[in-house]
């Protein structure tokens, strides 16, 4: 074999193709040789996906997931905590809100969903408009992006995803005012205007994720919380995971480091006074 992919690569491309037609819309064929072919058209896909920093970081910088255009098709968002978050008792209007909000989303649960004539389980969403205020503050948005996405310009650095920041506004302002309107057939001026500021968010996200550098201590503290879980350990020593664990921890100082960051982050606790093994006492950590 000639090509320059490994067999994991080329997967990763095709699942990378799945996904971006699953993204478009795009009727999808599958056949095995011990079943029938099937074809799955007109169906809507919605994706949230939660991830660790190690795995979201593999996702980033994956050059199969950027080649293909994946990474441009997702919001993607990583807040910071650290602030202290006390407990606030809700207001009365707050829960009133929130009871609306569910009633909202059970509204749309239950509502039939529009099927094209003489077909089976195909879908025919309606097409929604943009009024003549929303059609012109999309043109300025999709146009601000344009002459910050070339060299030298601003988004120039996540130009993959700033080409479809106009597009990812349009889908945003459709969702939210068919969830204000199940009936909505127009796209109003305020709701592109919100739609505008929420696809300007998730640029300066992409372009914060993209600018940063990614801390190899918490890559290789999510690769060796995978080892412990994978083994199964209850308590697992110092001495275990250098010795055993991810070839990174092979000194006891960079062993200890990573496993203080489990401790951080609620997955590993110390054990004072340490475990006994075979008659030697070692520093060891319960696995929360």
């Amino acid at each position: 074999m000639t090509s320059g992919y490994s067999m994991k690569s080329r997967d990763m491309m095709r699942t990378c193709g799945l996904y971006s037609g699953l993204w478009d819309g795009t009727p999808m064929f599958m056949g095995r040789a011990a079943t029938d072919h099937r074809s799955v058209t007109g169906k809507r896909v919605a994706m949230c996906l939660l991830a660790q920093p190690g795995a979201i970081a593999d996702f980033m910088l994956s050059d199969a997931i950027r080649s293909q255009g994946l990474l441009a098709r997702y919001l993607v968002s990583d807040p910071k905590g650290g602030e202290a978050r006390p407990y606030v008792r809700p207001s009365k209007e707050a829960a009133e809100a929130l009871q609306k909000f569910y009633r909202r989303v059970t509204d749309h649960l239950y509502a039939p969903l529009p099927f094209k004539p003489v077909t089976e389980n195909v879908l025919n969403p309606r097409p929604i408009t943009l009024s003549e205020q929303a059609f012109e503050r999309w043109v300025a948005f999709h146009d601000e992006i344009e002459f910050e996405r070339v060299e030298g310009g601003r988004y120039f650095p996540i130009r993959e995803f700033a080409c479809k920041a106009a597009e990812h506004a349009l889908r945003i302002a459709a969702t939210q005012a068919l969830f204000a309107n199940r009936d909505a057939e127009k796209n109003m001026g305020k709701t592109m205007a919100r739609a505008i500021v929420l696809a300007k968010y998730y640029l300066e996200e992409n372009l914060r994720l993209a600018s940063a550098e990614l801390d190899p201590d918490l890559i290789l503290a999510e690769k060796t919380l995978d080892w412990i879980n994978r083994r199964g350990f209850d308590v697992v020593t110092l001495a275990q995971l250098y010795r055993e664990g991810p070839t990174q921890l092979r000194k006891a100082e960079r062993a200890r480091r990573i496993a203080a960051i489990l401790c951080d982050h609620g997955y590993l606790a110390v054990i004072d006074g340490g475990q006994e093994i075979d008659g030697k006492l070692c520093e060891a950590f319960e696995v929360l």
